[in-house]
């Protein structure tokens, strides 16, 4: 009895940390992808980042301001709409 206790024990304990882990990393991963864009958004040049469908899926204040056309309306549409 005192062993599948204890072992059910370690087996939350170490989940509990697994996803203490997952958890920072998405922490990391999102801090990251701040940073990027803050980046992006603060260089001189137009940038765009296109998926795998040719669809916008990154637009900075550059191209939005130079394309006259609302970041919304393009984000996510293929580039030669």
């Amino acid at each position: 009895f005192y062993k599948d206790v204890s072992e059910q024990i370690e087996g939350r304990e170490a989940e509990q940390r697994l996803l203490a882990e997952v958890a920072r990393a998405e922490e990391a991963s999102r801090e990251q992808k701040e940073e990027f864009e803050a980046v992006l958004e603060n260089i001189d040049e137009s940038f765009v980042i296109l998926d795998k469908n040719f669809a916008y899926s990154y637009i900075n204040d550059n191209f939005v301001r130079l394309s006259g056309k609302p970041r919304a309306d393009m984000l996510g549409r293929p580039y030669y709409e």
